[in-house]
């Protein structure tokens, strides 16, 4: 429905240039995992007007909700890259039906070192933007149940954020709120390529299952 805005991304940003929407391509229209596989890998290439290939591989695993992907950027210009790669999941405050009698929690959360688990209820980051740098962590919007995560290389460290804008589609009135990290700025020669990795959680909140993802 179109007042249930929920959106997982990744991708590449450059304080050199704008960076505009990269039109990717696949292999083929439709993909099904097969009754006699056990993975499916999906891979998505395009290209910046500033003269980047970017190759996105998704990985799905058969009876697992996590989505392991890797992107790929190849400088195949004449001048140096410098740039980032981020993930973020950007959700509007759509209300969800609860239990009265079940504890639950509608809201978006992180984890750093520090603080294994944090909420960061909608009003919260109306008042109060994420702004940390954090390694070995990750980020998620969770509803009743289920849950969106992005879980970053545990060894690297990103800049986490959020930000909150209104909603101007429609009659629609609550805000929509955005939850990601950036990697630090990498300089990519012509000729050179670097590789990035991530894991996209997005289903039911399986305790056996996350702890194969991310600690907490």
């Amino acid at each position: 429905q179109s007042d249930k805005l929920a959106i997982s991304q990744s991708g590449i940003s450059s304080s050199q240039s704008t960076v505009k929407p990269i039109q990717f391509r696949a292999e083929q229209t439709s993909y099904q995992l097969g009754s006699d596989q056990k993975t499916l890998s999906v891979i998505l290439t395009g290209q910046t007007a500033d003269n980047l290939k970017v190759t996105k591989t998704y990985v799905f695993n058969r009876d697992d909700y996590a989505i392991h992907m890797t992107q790929q950027i190849e400088n195949i210009g004449t001048e140096t890259w410098a740039g980032s790669v981020y993930q973020q999941i950007t959700r509007r405050n759509y209300p969800v039906k609860t239990s009265t009698h079940v504890r639950s929690y509608t809201g978006a959360a992180y984890s750093s070192p520090d603080v294994p688990y944090k909420k960061l209820p909608f009003k919260t980051l109306d008042k109060t933007a994420l702004s940390q740098n954090i390694t070995g962590g990750w980020v998620a919007m969770q509803e009743p149940y289920f849950l969106t995560a992005w879980v970053p290389q545990s060894t690297k460290t990103f800049h986490y954020y959020s930000h909150v804008r209104p909603s101007t589609e429609g009659t629609q009135t609550e805000n929509i709120y955005t939850l990601g990290y950036v990697s630090p700025q990498e300089q990519l020669a012509p000729g050179n390529s670097l590789i990035s990795t991530a894991q996209l959680f997005v289903g039911p909140e399986l305790i056996p299952q996350l702890k194969n993802v991310s600690p907490n």
